[in-house]
C-alpha cells in the first residue's frame, strides 16, 4: 500500500490513509507471531544491555519516590514485551502487571511474569480494566504510542486508569526533529524514520507535550537519550548501513552506563538537557493527571 504523511492540528505527523484495526492485526500476526526473523526481539543481552534496561526501572522508581513518598507501587506496562521493566520495577517493589498481545516475548526471557500479563488486543483489555474501575499508580508506554490508530484514545483511557496521584511514563522516537530535517536537506539521509505500518505517528519534543496537555496531563520531567543520529553527520559512522549499526549501538550503551555511575541527579541533568536540545533520540515524559 502506498502511503504519505500528513501533520495533525496537534503538530504531530501521521500516516495516510491510515489501516483499518484488522490490517494492523493481519500484519503483526504474520511479522511478529509467524516471521520470526523480522521480530524486534533479540535471541540475547550483553550484561551492560540488560544494565541500561534496569536503568529506566531505578529512574522511573526515583522520580516516582520524588514525587509522592509512601505511597502504594502498582505498575502496569502497556505493550509490555519481554517484560524486562516489570522484572525490574518488581524488584525495586513494585506490585507489577501488564498487558500484551502475546505472550511470545516474555515467555523467552521472563517466564516467572507470564500469570502478570493480560494477553489480548489492547482496546479491549483496557476498557475492561477501566469497566472494572482498576487504577494504577504508575502506567508505562515504552514505545507503543508510536504504533497505534489514535494516540488520544489511548491516552484518554491511560487517564481513567491512572491513581489521582500516579505516574505515567512515555517513550517515543523523536521524529520530524531539527537534526533529521537537516539531515535530510543536506542529502545526508532520506526519511529512513517513516515506517509504515509499523509506526503509524511521529513525535517530537514540540508535538509530544502538546498531545499530552490535550489528554489533561502535566508533564514534570521531559527527558531525551543519547543522540545517535549525530553518528549520520559523519558519513563513515552512518549507521543506516547496518556494519555500522552495531557499533552505534555500542556507544549508545557506553554512553548511558558512563553517565549512569554519576548518580540519578546527574543522569537527569544530562538527559534534560538531551531533551532541552532536541537532539535525543527519543522524547521521554513523566507526566501526572490534572
Amino acid at each position: 500500500m502506498s502511503y504519505t504523511v500528513k501533520k495533525h492540528d496537534l503538530g504531530y505527523y501521521f500516516i495516510s490513509p491510515v489501516p483499518s484495526e484488522q490490517e494492523l492485526k493481519d500484519y503483526y500476526e504474520k511479522k511478529y507471531y509467524q516471521d520470526l526473523t523480522a521480530s524486534t526481539y533479540q535471541a540475547s543481552y550483553s550484561k551492560e544491555e540488560l544494565a541500561v534496561l534496569k536503568n529506566d526501572a531505578e529512574l522511573s522508581n526515583y522520580l516516582y519516590k520524588q514525587h509522592e513518598e509512601n505511597k502504594s507501587k502498582k505498575l502496569f506496562d502497556i505493550a509490555c514485551g519481554e517484560g524486562f521493566f516489570m522484572k525490574n520495577m518488581q524488584e525495586l517493589g513494585w506490585e507489577v502487571s501488564g498487558t500484551d498481545y502475546s505472550s511470545h516475548g516474555i515467555k523467552i526471557k521472563n517466564p516467572e511474569l507470564q500469570d502478570k500479563v493480560i494477553y489480548g488486543e489492547l482496546n479491549p483489555v483496557l476498557e475492561k480494566l477501566i469497566k472494572n474501575n482498576k487504577t494504577f499508580d504508575f502506567i508505562n508506554l515504552g514505545n507503543i504510542l508510536e504504533h497505534v490508530i489514535s494516540p488520544i484514545d489511548l491516552l484518554n483511557r491511560c487517564h481513567k486508569l491512572l491513581s489521582q496521584e500516579g505516574v505515567l511514563r512515555v517513550k517515543v522516537p523523536n521524529d520530524f526533529s531539527h537534526l533529521q530535517q537537516h539531515l535530510t536537506n543536506h542529502n545526508s539521509i532520506n526519511t529512513y524514520w517513516v515506517h509504515p505500518p509499523d509506526h503509524l505517528l511521529y513525535f517530537n519534543f514540540d508535538s509530544l507535550p502538546k498531545v499530552m496537555n490535550h489528554c489533561n496531563f502535566e508533564i514534570q520531567k521531559s527527558l531525551g537519550d543519547f543522540p545517535i543520529e549525530l553518528f549520520l553527520l559523519h558519513p563513515d559512522s552512518n549507521y543506516i548501513d547496518k556494519k555500522v549499526g552495531k557499533k552505534a549501538h555500542q556507544a549508545r550503551i557506553n554512553f548511558v552506563l558512563s553517565i549512569q555511575n554519576l548518580g540519578f541527579d546527574k543522569f537527569l541533568e544530562i538527559s534534560s538537557g538531551l531533551g532541552k536540545s532536541g537532539l535525543s533520540r527519543s522524547c521521554i515524559v513523566y507526566s501526572v493527571k490534572v
